[in-house]
């Protein structure tokens, strides 16, 4: 990210720590250009209570004593594999067991236990089961992959140790294909191979993923038409001295079939059904049938008739079959009639329709709305009372009602069945009004940041949802109130009310910013186009500033400016992208004639793009250009200081934290806020194991101020290393970013702790 920005959780901040006790003396960001000691006391008094708040019991008396549970272990798994065995054993027990396990309970645990190792590659474990009666007595009993264990069926443990002994890790070493003409070798391949596996990895062995990469390759050729399609995988040796599997497997595709005709039999209406013809000439497979028979339903759907049955009948050659479309289960005995791999063989499928009534809607009602205004939720419900009954129409209004966000639950239902005119019902559970969360988080720069959070919903009955949010951290001070409307001044656009403080310390001045605006946003669902147009007025002050400026250029301003934004993403994951695009542009013009003191107009641009390369391996390339300029006729000393651009930081260019990018004056002492800027970010990210990836990256950043004595644009290169962990709020990032090209003052590197998406 480019500083500036007006939220409250943008991590930024260099040389801030507190000191001691109560005083909590502070060190600014001046950094080499001079301290700025600063007491913060309410900083030190806002974590206090906040730790106190999280680690201190709400009760009014002492909590009873757990009873107790039956001790469970395990051993031989590693330290980390003990642990996680365990948890699984106390998630498939009862929560809520007693003091002793019981044989059924032991046996349980060791099938569990065996199966997952023998799933994982050990096709010969061990097992040596300790236990421990409540009187004391101890007893032992062992097992191994053939799960021989017979226990007294009155046998009571009141402790049980599982000491597993895994032994020889079984790998499939070689795999070769014959007859493999339907796909790439390469994408077969892959169908035996983890989404982690390294270039000339060897996945680990065993029965159950060995049957089902089989299964996935069978699927994948009848997915291509080659409906008669054959696997023999009998050729696999194993040698138990090494662990080593060779496997060959031996394909048959047989003739690729195609659907040659499509016959719609449907004796009661005279509804057109052209527009199925696409569908021929494809390759038959189960998957053509669903397509075949979603299409048909959404047809007959918009005609009324939402209790439509299908029936499928197909004839190739001399095989003959049928199926209904309810189940999507097609099985074909082999060919009576030999035919070469490389014919096609035609299918002639006839789809036999029986429509039931034609169906009208009657009334529509709505349960469950205790708080919420009748009229916000029907605005979303755009099929009327007399129309035909559309079950897709009726599915989209349920979700355009669940997008309101007030609600837990929404259902729907119709009734009577069978009968020609329905009534449709939405039921709604309401979410609880008012919410408080906790917040914690990390930034390299800002460091230890939390804060709470305050959302309510309905509070004037119009699904608005009112969001008040009080952040702290070592280097800013945030609060910030949202009043969110959907779709209640204009059709499709949400208005968004808002109104916000900050305190930061940036690294070359102390920023001071206090704002009201007005958004108006809507979302094109099919498209993906993301539009807002809006209006903010904003106090901007900045102090202690070592930033070199223009003379006469103000400490503070009032900037009142229209924003306009448009963006599409094409990401399949925002939080963690894998393959995909986006791009957004967003202008803020400000005036005079709207209000305040400054006239700038300031772009931005952004845009990334994601892709796979070889199931475990992503590129990620994004791009990011900002440029402010005064409005004509005025001089660079009307910008706010405030709104220019200072570049580094964990989402920028990572040899630096953030604003330590920015150009420096001529004399190398202060920084110059950039008017122009553009940033280039690549990586590759190269996955370790199911959540850890390891990520190499070159960040590139050009920028430019436009004092008169500024030399012209600087270039400043980054190369770095990191690692990842997924979760569900994004990446966590630990990442080095290394300076190819420093400047005199400029720091070798940088290390960054973070959370989410670079770019």
């Amino acid at each position: 990210m480019i500083s500036p920005r007006n939220h409250a959780a943008s991590p930024i901040g260099k040389n801030g720590r507190w000191q001691d006790g109560l005083r909590a003396v502070r060190f600014g960001a001046a950094g080499r250009h001079g301290v700025r000691p600063s007491f913060r006391i309410s900083r030190f008094a806002f974590f206090f209570l906040a730790l106190l708040f999280v680690l201190s019991p709400a009760l009014p008396g002492e909590p009873a004593a757990p009873p107790p549970r039956a001790r469970i272990s395990v051993r031989g798994a590693g330290w980390w594999g003990n642990i996680q065995q365990v948890r699984t054993i106390n998630q498939v027990l009862d929560a809520h067991r007693g003091p002793t396990v019981n044989a059924n309970e032991i046996e349980d645990i060791a099938f569990l236990l065996l199966s997952y190792f023998v799933d994982d590659g050990y096709l010969r474990p061990k097992l040596d089961i300790r236990v421990t009666a409540p009187d004391g007595a101890k007893d032992s009993y062992s097992c191994d992959e053939t799960f021989d264990l017979d226990l007294p069926r009155d046998l009571l443990a009141a402790e049980v140790r599982f000491e597993i002994t895994r032994g020889r890790r079984y790998h499939l070493k070689h795999l070769s294909f014959t007859g493999l003409t339907a796909l790439p070798e390469s994408d077969a391949r892959a169908l035996f191979l983890p989404t982690t596996a390294w270039v000339g990895f060897s996945p680990p062995y065993s029965v159950n993923t060995f049957k089902h990469s089989i299964s996935a390759l069978l699927d994948e050729l009848r997915q291509r038409g080659h409906a008669q399609a054959a696997i023999d995988a009998s050729g696999l040796l194993i040698d138990h001295s090494t662990g080593h599997v060779t496997a060959e497997i031996k394909i048959t595709p047989g003739p690729i079939w195609k659907v040659r005709s499509i016959t719609i039999n449907d004796p009661q209406t005279a509804i057109d059904t052209a527009e199925l013809q696409k569908l021929a000439g494809r390759p038959w497979s189960q998957w053509w049938q669903q397509d075949l028979s979603e299409q048909t339903r959404q047809i007959y759907f918009r005609h009324g008739y939402p209790d439509i049955q299908l029936r499928l009948e197909h004839t190739s050659g001399a095989i003959t079959g049928s199926a209904g479309m309810s189940s999507m289960s097609l099985r074909s005995e082999p060919a009576r009639e030999s035919s070469s791999a490389g014919d096609a063989v035609p299918v002639s499928v006839t789809l036999h329709v029986t429509p039931g009534p034609q169906v009208r809607i009657g009334k529509i009602s709505l349960v469950g709305d205790r708080h919420t205004r009748a009229a916000t939720v029907r605005r979303r419900i755009r099929p009327r009372e007399g129309d035909l009954l559309n079950p897709v129409l009726l599915e989209n209004a349920r979700y355009r009602i669940a997008q309101l966000g007030v609600f837990d639950e929404v259902n729907l239902a119709t009734a009577p069945e069978g009968a020609s005119v329905r009534d449709v019902t939405f039921a709604v559970k309401e979410a609880p009004r008012h919410q408080a969360s906790l917040l914690l988080g990390w930034g390299s720069y800002e460091e230890l940041r939390g804060g709470i959070e305050l959302r309510s919903n309905n509070l004037i009955g119009i699904a608005d949802q009112t969001r008040l949010q009080f952040v702290q951290s070592m280097k800013s001070t945030s609060g910030d109130l949202n009043l969110t409307l959907p779709e209640h001044l204009i059709r499709s656009v949400s208005t968004a009310i808002r109104l916000y403080g900050l305190h930061r310390e940036e690294v070359a001045f102390d920023r001071e910013e206090y704002g009201a605006a007005i958004t108006f946003r809507r979302f094109f669902g099919r498209s993906r186009y993301d539009t807002s147009i809006g209006y903010s007025y904003e106090y901007l002050l900045n102090k202690n500033s070592t930033v070199e400026t223009y003379t006469g250029q103000d400490d503070r301003s009032l900037a009142a400016s229209i924003k306009l934004s448009v963006g599409r993403d094409r990401r399949d994951n925002p939080l963690l992208p894998r393959r995909g695009w986006h791009w957004l542009i967003q202008s803020e013009t400000a005036s005079q004639t709207l209000g305040g003191d400054a006239n700038y107009q300031k772009y931005r641009f952004t845009a990334s793009y994601h892709t796979t390369w070889k199931r475990i391996r992503w590129i990620h390339a994004g791009i990011d250009f900002g440029l402010i300029e005064p409005i004509a006729g005025d001089t660079p000393a009307a910008l706010p200081l405030n709104k220019l651009y200072f570049p580094g930081g964990q989402s920028s260019i990572r040899g630096y934290q953030e604003g330590e990018a920015a150009p420096y004056a001529p004399d190398g002492a202060s920084y110059l806020g950039a008017n122009i800027y553009a940033l280039m970010n690549l990586e590759l990210e190269q996955a370790l194991t199911e959540n850890w990836s390891a990520v190499l990256f070159y960040d590139l950043l050009t920028d430019k101020a436009k004092l008169a004595a500024d030399p012209g644009y600087e270039w400043l290169h980054s190369l770095g290393i990191g690692i990842r962990y997924r979760t569900i709020l994004g990446p966590l990032r630990l990442e080095y970013g290394r300076n190819l090209n420093p400047r005199p003052n400029d720091p070798k590197g940088t290390l960054h702790l973070s959370i989410g998406f670079p770019f």
